[in-house]
């Protein structure tokens, strides 16, 4: 199967403020962690990224850009 990534892999991702707060909240939630924080070494270099599946087994991404990203000041 295609990866997230991957053309042909799909995912909804959410930007988050704050990585740390949104990975808890959705644990307090019973949400699974999958993988993460990395830190991305692909565009957008250095944003922080973090995994989670939701009770239906989708796969959920979590995306915390650094500074000067897509217009974040």
């Amino acid at each position: 199967p295609p990866r997230n990534c991957d053309w042909g892999g799909h995912h909804i991702a959410f930007a988050v403020d704050d990585l740390e707060a949104a990975v808890e909240y959705l644990r307090a939630k019973g949400l699974k962690l999958m993988q993460g924080p990395i830190v991305a070494e692909y565009p957008p270099i250095g944003a922080r990224v973090n995994y989670v599946l939701d009770p239906w087994g989708n796969q959920l991404e979590l995306i915390q850009y650094t500074v000067g990203e897509h217009g974040i000041p």
